[in-house]
């Protein structure tokens, strides 16, 4: 019996260029911008922005959280219980001027917290008071190697430099990124952004941050198979998006079959959305890697019912999660790889944008400024903006709609003869 599967788990996120489709999340039913029905999540302010000493910090609440907290750097600010067909709330906030830690927990009924999201704000006293933000990564975060480091500034300030331990690592403009490959690993690093206008530093922001060795893999065959099959999914329409508010199916295209069985039901009108639509290339990758593209056996020894925990993982458990990296890492399937360099086309991509939206896709390539330097990245995938399957682009930033740099992770899928045994 096939299990059912939460809408709400493929990508929350949306499957969306940016922002969420429909509207604000009901109590009576699965939410599409929700991974579970533990989910909580900011909606405003978003990651980066700039609000006044008073503002309002709006949240939804997925179906099993009874009531939601906001914490204001660590300390309580509210408390607020979900009743009836409530779907979030909305706290009032004073905050001293500086850069804000936001953070709101999902409590369940027994005062368990199913989950968080945090967010980072800067509070502005005046127009006329100079400041700088480091919106990403986050203070106390363990980061993969090399940083990205995303900061945005008042008007007036021509550059940002960041300092790590007190070493200079380059500067940048503010709303601008920038990259260090550091020697040492494994231990807090104590990081600055310093605002410049003209010779004189005016703002200065400052957080730790932990560096991981981060993630890298062998090249795989496998990329050329994913590769392969995307040319056969028509990008004219005819295979539209579509996000549904309820029911079990999976977000594919096609009728997948596994293991001799149906696993998954296709979509008559050959809609998709983002995840559902790369978990189907990488089964029919697999399969064809075998010489099986009828379904009837098994890849990596993995039982018909586990796929669909595979399937699970690969949908994204929790918000700002890795999704196809982490079922590919607990199943034996590959590797995450987080080292931008080592990325390649055909790689299956999870990421986040500052707004809490997010996409998954099959990347194609990296997208560079003058400098040369990576400033986004196109890739395969189905969503609203392109009426369904087709090519894209997006844009890594500080804050909005723009991709968080700390959060992109690809996964990288090995050849049958390199997977590990995942029980």
């Amino acid at each position: 019996m096939i299990r059912p599967l939460f809408p709400v788990v493929a990508l929350a996120v949306g499957c969306v260029e940016a922002g969420l489709p429909g509207g604000k999340a009901r109590r009576d039913a699965p939410a599409e911008d929700f991974v579970r029905d533990g989910t909580v999540r900011i909606v405003a302010p978003g990651n980066g922005d700039v609000v006044a000493p008073r503002f309002a910090v709006e949240v939804e609440a997925g179906v099993a959280v009874a009531s939601v907290r906001l914490r204001v750097d660590g300390g309580l600010e509210g408390d607020v219980t979900l009743t009836g067909t409530d779907a979030g709330a909305v706290f009032s906030v004073e905050a001293a001027a500086g850069r804000r830690r936001l953070l709101v927990e999902g409590v369940g009924a027994d005062g368990t917290v199913l989950s968080s999201h945090p967010v980072t704000v800067v509070v502005e006293e005046g127009p006329e008071d100079a400041w700088v933000a480091i919106t990403s990564p986050a203070d106390g975060a363990t980061v993969p190697n090399p940083v990205t480091f995303a900061v945005e500034a008042s008007a007036g300030v021509d550059a940002v430099e960041i300092f790590a331990d007190g070493w200079s690592l380059g500067r940048t403009e503010p709303g601008g990124l920038l990259t260090y490959r550091f020697e040492g690993v494994g231990f807090p690093r104590a990081i600055e952004a310093v605002a410049w206008d003209g010779d004189a530093e005016v703002a200065v922001d400052a957080l730790t941050v932990t560096v991981d060795p981060g993630g890298t893999a062998p090249p795989s065959s496998f990329n050329a198979r994913v590769l392969g099959l995307i040319p056969e999914y028509p990008t004219d329409g005819s295979y539209g998006y579509h996000w549904p508010e309820s029911g079990s199916w999976g977000g594919n295209p096609h009728d997948l079959r596994y293991d001799g069985r149906l696993f998954a039901a296709g979509d008559a009108a050959r809609r998709s959305f983002c995840v559902g639509l790369t978990f189907e290339v990488f089964l029919r990758a697999a399969q064809q890697e075998a010489g099986d593209t009828a379904g009837a056996g098994q890849i990596n020894d993995i039982p018909f019912d586990v796929l669909y925990d595979v399937r699970d993982e690969w949908f994204v458990r929790e918000l700002l999660g890795a999704g196809p990296a982490d079922a590919a890492e607990i199943y034996g399937l590959g590797a995450a790889v987080t080292d931008w360099a080592a990325v390649e086309p055909g790689d299956v991509i999870q990421w986040w944008r500052h707004n809490g939206s997010g996409h998954n896709a099959v990347f194609l390539g990296w997208e560079y400024d003058g400098g040369g330097d990576i400033v986004g990245f196109t890739y395969w995938s189905t969503q609203s903006s392109t009426d369904g399957i087709s090519e894209n682009v997006e844009y890594f930033g500080s804050s909005g709609g723009r991709v968080d740099p700390a959060h992109f992770t690809a996964a990288r899928i090995f050849p049958a003869e390199d997977r590990l045994p995942w029980r």
